[in-house]
């Protein structure tokens, strides 16, 4: 996650997420995760947590945390 949309690359604080909070979704693998952009607006992200601990997993036995 990182800042593509206008709205997050231009503000007082450009290109920055700030993270403001996360809720679960009802499902019990979304997480929504509340975020300021370039502190101008409030945005919201979703990932599945599944997905994530299985890129987790799979790039710790890797030895290296490639971000792309």
């Amino acid at each position: 996650m990182g800042p593509e949309a206008d709205y997050e690359r231009t503000g007082n604080i450009g290109r920055c997420h700030l993270p403001c909070g996360y809720t679960p979704g009802p499902d019990n693998d979304t997480l929504n995760l509340h975020y300021g952009a370039a502190n101008t607006s409030i945005a919201l992200a979703d990932g599945s947590v599944s997905e994530m601990l299985d890129w987790l997993n799979f790039n710790a036995t890797q030895g290296d945390v490639d971000s792309g």
